[in-house]
C-alpha cells in the first residue's frame, strides 16, 4: 500500500527522470542540427547532454525499481517452498538496502568532494553531475527498506505498471 509520501516520491521521479530524457533528446537533436549546418559542434550542448542522461538514468532506474521491473532470474525462488521463498527475498531486499547505503555514501563523498570542479564550457559544477546518483541511491534504499517491511509483514510485493499515471 502506498504511502502519500511514496506518491510524491514517485511522480518526483518519474518527471524527473522524463524530463531529463526529453531534454536530453533535444539537445542532442539540436547539437546535430547544428553540427550538419553550421559544421560544429557546440560543447556546451554535449556538457548538458551528459547532464540529462545521468539524470534520465538514475532517476529512471528508481521508477523503474519502485515497481519490480528490473530484470531478475527468479525462476529457482519462485518454485521453493513458501516459507525459504520469503527468507530470500527478505534477505535479498536486506542486501539491497545495504549495497545502496554504501553505494550512497561512496556517491555522497564524490559529490561533496566534486563542487570546487567545474565543467569546461559552462562552469557548472560537478556536484550536479553527481547528485543525481546520491539522491537516487537514497530513494533505492528507501524502497529496499520498504519491500523489506512488506516481505517481514507478508505483504505481497507485485510488479506495477510502468504507465505514467500512479
Amino acid at each position: 500500500m502506498d504511502t502519500i509520501f511514496d506518491r510524491v516520491l514517485d511522480n518526483i521521479t518519474k518527471f524527473l527522470s522524463c524530463t531529463a530524457t526529453a531534454c536530453m533528446i533535444l539537445i542532442v537533436v539540436f547539437n546535430v542540427f547544428s553540427r550538419t549546418i553550421f559544421s560544429k559542434s557546440l560543447l556546451f550542448a554535449e556538457e548538458l547532454g551528459y547532464m540529462f542522461f545521468i539524470y534520465s538514468v538514475f532517476f529512471g532506474v528508481c521508477v523503474v525499481y519502485k515497481r519490480m521491473g528490473l530484470i531478475t532470474i527468479d525462476i529457482v525462488v519462485d518454485k521453493l517452498p513458501p516459507l525459504v521463498n520469503r527468507i530470500v527475498l527478505t534477505f535479498t531486499f536486506v542486501l539491497l538496502f545495504v549495497v545502496n547505503l554504501i553505494l550512497l555514501w561512496f556517491s555522497w563523498n564524490l559529490t561533496i568532494g566534486s563542487w570546487t570542479r567545474t565543467t569546461p564550457s559552462l562552469g557548472i559544477p560537478y556536484f550536479f553531475n553527481y547528485l543525481s546518483p546520491t539522491l537516487a541511491f537514497l530513494i533505492l534504499a528507501y524502497y529496499s527498506l520498504r519491500f523489506f517491511m512488506m516481505e517481514i509483514k507478508g505483504e505481497k510485493i507485485e510488479e506495477l505498471p510502468m504507465e505514467l499515471k500512479s
